[in-house]
């Protein structure tokens, strides 16, 4: 079914929460991949079972796609169709590697934690909230591409 179909036009977030998540990245501008970086870290140490999803994986290449991918979803914020098929279908390829459901939770607790590492102070309870929203909704769609 296409994204579309699922979603029609129905937004992602509000704009105020969509603006308060394309401000805050832009902020990270050059720092991206201290933001990956410490994301796969934390997630390591929240979960360590997860590194052995990426035991073959070049990880210097998998951060530069997963600062490329949150790039581009932000970018989408504004065509929900677009950002949905997107996200289902970043959702397969993740299900395709073994990545669970609980695993989208553990990935979004580590991603905050590296986005408020790198932010400092300008990762207020606000920024924490849009972004909190952005990653839930983002990955509600990568459930339903994943599949059961």
């Amino acid at each position: 079914m296409e994204a579309q179909d699922n979603y029609g036009s129905m937004p992602l977030v509000d704009s105020a929460t969509a603006r308060l998540v394309q401000e805050s990245w832009a902020r990270l501008a050059g720092r991206e991949d201290e933001v990956v970086k410490a994301f796969y870290a934390r997630l390591f140490e929240l979960k360590p079972q997860l590194e052995d999803l990426f035991v073959t994986t070049d990880m210097e290449h998998l951060r530069l796609k997963f600062a490329d991918t949150i790039h581009l979803l932000l970018g989408l914020l504004d065509d929900p169709a677009a950002l949905y098929g997107q996200a289902e279908q970043s959702g397969r390829r993740h299900g395709m590697y073994g990545v669970r459901d609980r695993d989208f939770r553990t990935g979004g607790e580590a991603l905050l934690w590296a986005i408020a590492q790198t932010l400092g102070d300008d990762f207020t309870p606000e920024v924490r909230d849009a972004w909190a929203e952005a990653y839930t909704r983002v990955t509600h769609a990568m459930s339903r591409g994943r599949g059961p």
